[in-house]
């Protein structure tokens, strides 16, 4: 069985879409309603920069690979692996 690389990028696309929404939600749930102050701000502001470093290294990391290669699973090779 073989499955396109490209098939791994869009579930890790949906993943980190994922994180960057609940990460924004936090964020504005703990400015709206949390303790007033610079630590929360400084918090927050690394809560959000966390998931855009790892958007940002996910792109970059993206052109950088062949994506019309695939993954073959559950078959035995037919070449020694030694």
């Amino acid at each position: 069985m073989m499955i396109p690389l490209w098939i791994f990028l869009v579930l890790w696309a949906g993943l980190v879409t994922l994180l960057s929404i609940g990460a924004l939600i936090a964020v504005t749930m703990m400015l709206r309603f949390g303790l007033a102050g610079s630590r929360t701000v400084v918090i927050a502001l690394i809560f959000i920069a966390l998931p855009t470093a790892l958007v940002l290294a996910t792109v970059q990391y993206a052109f950088g690979v062949d994506w019309s290669q695939s993954i073959t699973f559950l078959s035995v090779p037919s070449t020694p692996l030694y």
